[in-house]
């Protein structure tokens, strides 16, 4: 199923417009049946950016953490004789 294209909630509501990265995002909650969504949809950070900003940091350490970890299970399957 295509996702349409849309902006991401905590971006949009500090200004920016940033396409939302869907599955890709730690805040995204997956639908299963049904089209998934953001967990922060309904929350408005407008006023109140530092915790946009902080919720962006978040994620973003949240999602290196997980490439981190995807990269180091890679490297031990090839290990694996």
């Amino acid at each position: 199923m295509a996702v349409e294209p849309r902006l991401c909630r905590i971006e949009e509501s500090l200004g920016r417009a940033v396409e939302c990265p869907h599955e890709r995002c730690p805040f995204w909650e997956s639908g299963g049946a049904v089209e998934g969504a953001c967990a922060f949809e309904r929350l408005d950070l407008s006023a109140n950016p530092e915790l946009g900003d902080l919720l962006l940091r978040v994620c973003d350490a949240i999602a290196a953490e997980a490439e981190d970890a995807r990269a180091r299970l890679r490297v031990s399957h090839r290990q694996v004789p």
